[in-house]
């Protein structure tokens, strides 16, 4: 893992069909089988649906809805792969 840590935040509407934590945990194994540890924090809101936001130190990506969001998951972590190189080099 590297030393930079992806950031998910979840708005988490009502009437979805699974929960904010089965959302989180589905990303944060997605990523840790990609070699980046994340973690992930929600809040409810009172619209319908949700979206996910991803930081990466000083860079937001999203907020894209979940299916969106899953497509775009190569974009994260060659993002994340990124700034894991720029920050091994500057603690040298």
């Amino acid at each position: 893992m590297g030393l930079i840590k992806i950031g998910i935040i979840i708005s988490f509407g009502k009437q979805n069909a699974v929960s904010a934590d089965d959302v989180g945990t589905a990303f944060v194994t997605e990523l840790a089988n990609r070699g980046h540890e994340a973690r992930y924090f929600y809040y409810d809101t009172d619209r319908s649906g949700g979206a996910l936001s991803f930081h990466i130190a000083d860079v937001v990506l999203g907020a894209w809805n979940a299916d969106n969001a899953a497509n775009r998951i190569n974009e994260v972590t060659t993002i994340a792969t990124g700034a894991n190189k720029v920050q091994k080099i500057l603690i040298q």
